[in-house]
């Protein structure tokens, strides 16, 4: 049984960078698929950065600090 796919490419997911103490959220857009646990690449477009973050939910990216 295959897990199903959260996040898929192209679509618009919300970046969150997490840390002791802190958080901070950015829109991006997902680079590739993934399921749950998975990491992905992700667009952040505001700065056009491209970074790495694990698959939450279906439109959420975390980025732990």
């Amino acid at each position: 049984i295959q897990e199903a796919v959260l996040v898929k490419r192209g679509s618009a997911v919300n970046i969150v960078s997490q840390g002791k103490g802190i958080r901070v959220q950015a829109l991006g857009i997902a680079m590739q698929d993934g399921i749950k646990g998975q990491t992905v690449t992700v667009k952040n477009k505001a700065s056009n950065l491209t970074v790495e973050g694990e698959v939450l939910s279906s439109d959420t990216v975390v980025i732990n600090l």
